[in-house]
């Protein structure tokens, strides 16, 4: 872009766009916890597949509030407006962002995280776990099973699990495997 028009974006553009996210509460928590510890990021599709995975473990929202388990629910994922997310997420223990395909918020989540203080800057969990291994899928949709997969082995101990291994034997008894994606079809 020339010069002019790269300064109009970063300048004004930009900061506008925040703004108003920011001022119309667009992004927001959808699950609280009394003390919050952990967050799931989520936007679009995931939304809905984040609470049928965690119906699928067995978590309902008194468990979810007992693990001091957090749900933000981004409204526009680029830009990705960060006053708002440091608020939420700012002293957490970990994150686990949620999206589908390609990482769009993952990377802007870890920059606008990263100046926090030690204690409170989160791990941030996506489609590389925290050691730079692969997590999630980044090349389809994240079917429901990998979803919960996911999800166990994010959350910490202090569930009941019995629910979630009926699940995982019950989806890869029948073909679905929780570790793969859905793939979305190609329009020829």
């Amino acid at each position: 872009l020339p010069l002019p028009k790269e300064q109009r974006l970063r300048m004004a553009k930009l900061p506008a766009a925040h703004a108003w996210v920011y001022a119309n509460q667009l992004d927001r928590v959808i699950l609280a916890a009394d003390r919050p510890r952990f967050g799931i990021i989520v936007s679009g599709q995931a939304v809905q597949d984040v609470f049928e995975a965690l119906k699928a473990l067995g978590i309902d929202a008194a468990t979810a509030n007992a693990l001091g388990l957090v749900i933000y629910k981004v409204a526009m994922p680029w830009p990705l407006e960060p006053r708002r997310l440091r608020e939420v997420c700012g002293g957490l223990e970990k994150i686990l962002v949620l999206e589908h395909k390609r990482p769009l918020m993952e990377g802007q989540i870890k920059t606008a995280l990263f100046n926090l203080g030690d204690r409170q800057r989160p791990l941030i969990i996506g489609k590389s776990d925290e050691h730079g291994r692969a997590f999630l899928s980044q090349t389809g949709t994240i079917s429901i099973p990998e979803m919960a997969r996911a999800l166990a082995r994010f959350l910490p101990a202090g569930w009941d699990r019995h629910k979630a291994d009926a699940y995982f034997a019950m989806t890869e008894g029948n073909g679905h495997a929780a570790g793969g994606s859905r793939q979305v079809p190609l329009r020829s």
